[in-house]
């Protein structure tokens, strides 16, 4: 009898050990995969340095912030393609068929790629910093939702913005020498400049000096863009009253203010806050904070995750612009910059020397 009643007492025992195991691995199951860790998403960009590395730095604070940490709730796969579009392409043909919830495009050169690839098809893609979508062909304009599947954010200063500024810094500016690499959304940017001066009264009398040197892709294509663009720089610096950069990568990268501001003896208006205050070269630089990008491509991810549609999602331009100014290149050149736009660049000024 007594022997009875303690194989039950065992057997009860083992029976609560049992499914107190068993609950506990449910629940350690259910922790340790919860349903948005099944998100995933592929991010392709356009070069691994520069404004990318910025946008991905606000692009995850935003997506942790918003219930997608990476590695918890969210898997991250980043991929950079060195300005390569034919590198982009065989990359997507490799990762369409793995179905990521949203794949993200930084920069033009991926963009293009996935126009011709996935256009039109059932793959969400949120793109940063593409020159000139419209003319990409991904999306109609930047006031109605979407027909396709492509949303985004787009990259530059409105032309006419960054026209003017330099017009309010040295107000008797005629002539302007650009220098860009032969890649789609330069020439973009060239057709938006000569329409803005034909087009804006205020610019009359402005003419911008055209050259284009052979677009080169890989780590080492930003200096040799610069290297051969020197000799434009020579060329020009007589003609023109300043140099501007372009908005391609050759603009973006750090080679090429250094290399106007060693050979030219006129100022440039660079494209990034860090042509001015990493002292690269730009004597000034009106430009859009690349933070904006993660954030706003950060939100689109997000509202994708969550359920939302690529149709639900208006495209943007960058909702934040900034100004820099070095004071002692500005008085090297001459050029004595408006109180006000101190007062808007605020702590983005590098005081002249003693």
């Amino acid at each position: 009898m007594e022997a009875s009643r303690s194989r039950r007492h065992v057997l009860k025992t083992f029976i609560r050990s049992f499914l107190l195991a068993a609950l506990c691995s449910i629940s350690l199951l259910v922790i340790a995969a919860p349903l948005s860790a099944q998100k995933k998403i592929l991010v392709i960009d356009t070069q691994k340095t520069g404004w990318p590395a910025d946008a991905a730095v606000a692009r995850k604070k935003y997506l942790d912030a918003n219930g997608f940490v990476e590695g918890k709730d969210l898997t991250v796969v980043s991929v950079s393609v060195e300005n390569d579009e034919t590198k982009a392409a065989a990359l997507l043909a490799e990762e369409l068929p793995k179905n990521y919830n949203v794949i993200v495009l930084n920069g033009t050169i991926p963009a293009r790629a996935a126009k011709k690839a996935a256009f039109g098809t059932k793959q969400p893609f949120v793109f940063a910093g593409v020159t000139d979508p419209v003319g990409v062909g991904i999306i109609a304009d930047f006031k109605t939702a979407p027909t396709a599947n492509f949303t985004g954010v787009s990259f530059p200063v409105p032309v006419r913005s960054r026209l003017a500024f330099i017009k309010q810094v040295m107000p008797k500016v005629k002539k302007i020498g650009l220098i860009y690499a032969d890649m789609p959304q330069s020439h973009s940017y060239k057709t938006w400049l000569d329409d803005a001066i034909a087009g804006d009264p205020s610019l009359k009398g402005m003419q911008v000096i055209y050259r284009m040197v052979p677009a080169v892709t890989g780590e080492t294509g930003p200096q040799q863009m610069a290297d051969a663009a020197k000799a434009y720089v020579q060329e020009l610096d007589a003609q023109v009253d300043l140099f501007i950069s372009a908005n391609d990568q050759m603009g973006v990268s750090k080679q090429f203010p250094m290399m106007v501001y060693q050979t030219a003896k006129k100022p440039l208006c660079g494209l990034g806050r860090s042509d001015v205050m990493d002292g690269l070269g730009a004597t000034m630089s009106i430009y859009p904070v690349f933070d904006t990008f993660g954030v706003q491509s950060g939100r689109m991810i997000a509202e994708l995750l969550k359920g939302k549609k690529v149709s639900d999602l208006v495209p943007e331009w960058p909702k934040q612009n900034g100004v820099a100014f070095d004071l002692g290149k500005a008085k090297k050149f001459g050029i004595s910059v408006p109180v006000g736009l101190l007062e808007l660049a605020g702590p983005n000024v590098v005081r002249a020397a003693k």
